[in-house]
């Protein structure tokens, strides 16, 4: 330790086996909270991917709906499509709901 001008430190060359077991403990603690965050992520996605699907297929009913020639049934699509703007997993799908009314 000369380079910092530290003297009188003496340097450990062995790591005894409570330090050992410690940083072994220390490394699968590690691992598995890493594997639990990626799960988590993972289920976090796929709730996400079933919401966004659910809301498509009721979109897509609420377009037809809105297409149709009776003034009742395109009133009818008019309701549904604000609770798909309400519910929307995503801001995105959000506008799009509301995009979709004011045209």
């Amino acid at each position: 330790m000369d380079l910092l001008d530290v003297h009188g430190i003496q340097r450990e060359r062995q790591i005894g086996s409570t330090v050992l077991f410690d940083l072994v403990k220390l490394a699968f603690a590690l691992v598995a909270g890493l594997v639990a965050y990626r799960k988590q992520r993972t289920e976090e996605n796929a709730a996400l991917r079933e919401d966004t699907k659910l809301h498509s297929d009721r979109f897509t009913a609420a377009v037809a709906q809105l297409g149709d020639a009776s003034p009742a049934v395109q009133l009818g699509g008019v309701h549904p499509f604000a609770g798909r703007s309400d519910d929307a997993p995503t801001r995105q799908l959000r506008q799009t709901c509301i995009d979709v009314l004011c045209a």
